[in-house]
């Protein structure tokens, strides 16, 4: 529903910027006419029917009638009945076109039962054990139903202009109804209940606490309803207001042709209010979820007046009695060699200046860290200013790409710390495409608490983790740092091979030669522990260490490369 309503309030946020455009148009071909002396007879004040987009804003007043067979009573609809509408309509001839849109509509109705109206339960036990047959009647009954629909059109629609600023337009379509809100309240009436009790040809009447006459005015509740699929037509006068916009008023109509009774037969009960004395009653949904009602139906029609913008582009003509010159500008290439190099300079220069703009990007992007608080995604603080400077470098340079990645702190499970970090992600590329970035130029990535912050030789500070880091990419698109070197990609470290508990004067070293072969391997054990050793150097006694499992060609003791990889992080963590 509230995406419906933010659809409608810029569709009339449209409306209103054409309206003001059309006002301006207007006040300028005044003055144009007043400016000119031989052409004012031939100037036309409003538009041609013309190809293209429309943006139309409507509403009704009418009956709207929920339609059903009501054999024990009568049925009386529902008036008035308002809908209201917003539909973009494209014309691909300057008469004919197709629309969809969205809207809000209400149906009702109002049944009256015959005067008393017996409903009978049978074979049901009361407080005492005994078997009888309940009797409810009920008097004088009226109950009011209503129901708001969400719907969405999709229509075949006609313009016709009589040659001056009076036309008519028309739609046939079909359309979808949602139910979202359906009620009902009891006008009048009451319910008397008696039993009979058959074993010993008993009635019981007036009895406190079980049979009695209850009072059921002004009880209410909510009922279901299925979908609703009806044909609609509309049909009405256009009246042109300016060069963009026109006036609709004419009468529209629709019908439902299917039931929209939200059980079968079998499993729809008799009137009555379930309770502490009847607990073998049902919870009681209206007339509509009841065996009284028949085949449920919607339909529609009434008066409506709308607004029709043309949103599209005006093709412009050239003034009648001008002659259109095209001029073709020649060059003569007469020293070739010079042309070359000037050419070449160009190009020097161009790239130097990408150079500049690059090194420019990647030492701002050395201290772009964005914090936010714990568990949310809005940014600690506004980083309009920096965003800003970033994207003046990324708009003037559309081939530079950026990674924006999102991060968080151990705190909770991976799973949900991976949608915190994407949201956070997702936050900041958006504030930069808002700004003029383009798609393309970013890349948006979620590290959950798998990469923390940087770390000292102190404490390790959670506070540091929930953030947003902006990467450069280098022309493979991988992430590089103002040097270019490649910034690898982070372990995730989601399975185990085992634990060990910190004694005195164990190291990282020793658990990495007992689990991998080779000491040069702790950094793993480090980062898969960051969060309990905020010293690689000094691990705390009897503390819980978890052993991560890695791929054997990343921890092969005998593969030198493997090595230099492992010793090239521990530089990162030492230095």
């Amino acid at each position: 529903m509230k995406k419906l309503i933010s659809f409608i309030f810029i569709g009339c946020q449209t409306i209103a910027i054409s309206f003001a455009q059309n006002a301006t148009e207007t006040a300028t071909a005044t003055t144009d006419q007043q400016n000119t002396t031989t052409e004012t007879t031939n100037t036309k004040a409003f538009h041609d029917l013309r190809t293209g987009s429309f943006l139309q804003i409507g509403g009704g007043v009418g009956h709207g009638a929920l339609n059903y067979n009501l054999p024990n009573g009568t049925q009386k609809w529902m008036m008035p009945a308002a809908t209201v509408e917003l539909r973009y309509s494209f014309f691909f001839l300057p008469y004919m076109g197709v629309g969809i849109g969205a809207g809000i509509s209400t149906y009702g109705s109002t049944a009256y039962l015959d005067s008393i109206r017996t409903f009978v339960w049978n074979d049901v036990t009361d407080s005492e054990g005994d078997h009888y047959n309940h009797h409810t009647t009920a008097n004088n009954w009226v109950e009011k139903q209503i129901s708001h629909m969400v719907e969405i059109p999709l229509a075949i629609q006609f313009h016709h202009n009589f040659g001056g600023k009076v036309g008519f337009f028309a739609a046939l379509g079909f359309k979808i109804g949602i139910p979202v809100y359906n009620t009902y309240q009891v006008l009048d009436g009451s319910l008397t209940h008696s039993g009979y009790y058959p074993q010993w040809d008993l009635w019981l009447q007036n009895l406190p606490g079980r049979f009695y006459t209850e009072t059921n005015e002004n009880q209410n509740g909510k009922f279901d309803l299925k979908l609703s699929y009806s044909a609609f037509a509309e049909l009405g006068i256009l009246f042109q207001l300016g060069k963009r916009t026109d006036l609709l008023l004419g009468l529209y109509g629709d019908y439902g042709f299917n039931d929209l009774t939200p059980t079968t037969q079998n499993e729809r009960t008799s009137l009555g209010f379930k309770n502490q004395n009847y607990t073998f009653m049902n919870e009681y949904q209206g007339l509509i979820g009841t065996n009284e009602v028949e085949k449920i139906n919607t339909f529609n029609y009434g008066v409506k007046v709308g607004i029709q913008v043309y949103i599209g582009r005006d093709k412009k003509k050239a003034q009648k009695g001008e002659d259109i010159v095209y001029v073709h500008d020649t060059i003569t290439l007469r020293d070739t060699i010079t042309l070359r190099d000037t050419v070449t300079n160009i190009k020097i220069q161009y790239i130097e200046k990408q150079k500049e703009q690059r090194n420019h990007l990647d030492a701002m992007l050395q201290t772009a860290v964005i914090w936010f608080d714990f568990d949310k995604y809005e940014p600690k603080i506004e980083p309009a200013d920096l965003l800003d400077r970033i994207a003046s470098i990324l708009v003037a340079n559309p081939e530079m790409k950026i990674s924006v990645n999102g991060h968080t702190c151990s705190i909770g499970n991976d799973k949900y710390n991976e949608k915190l970090s994407k949201k956070r992600a997702d936050v900041i590329a958006k504030m930069l495409k808002d700004k003029g970035v383009h798609q393309e130029q970013i890349s948006v990535k979620s590290y959950a608490s798998y990469q923390p912050f940087r770390y000292n030789a102190k404490e390790h500070q959670r506070s540091k983790d929930r953030r947003v880091e902006i990467i450069p990419l280098n022309e493979k698109g991988e992430m590089c740092d103002s040097l270019g070197n490649v910034i690898p990609e982070p372990i995730r470290y989601t399975k185990f091979l085992g634990k060990e508990k910190v004694n005195e004067g164990d190291r990282l070293a020793q658990f990495a030669r007992k689990w991998y072969g080779e000491q040069a391997f702790w950094v793993y054990i480090y980062e898969a522990n960051i969060d309990k050793i905020p010293n690689p150097n000094k691990l705390e006694e009897n503390i819980i260490i978890k052993i991560p499992k890695l791929d054997e060609t990343l921890v092969d003791p005998k593969n030198p490369e493997c090595i230099e990889k492992a010793n090239a992080i521990k530089a990162k963590y030492l230095q």
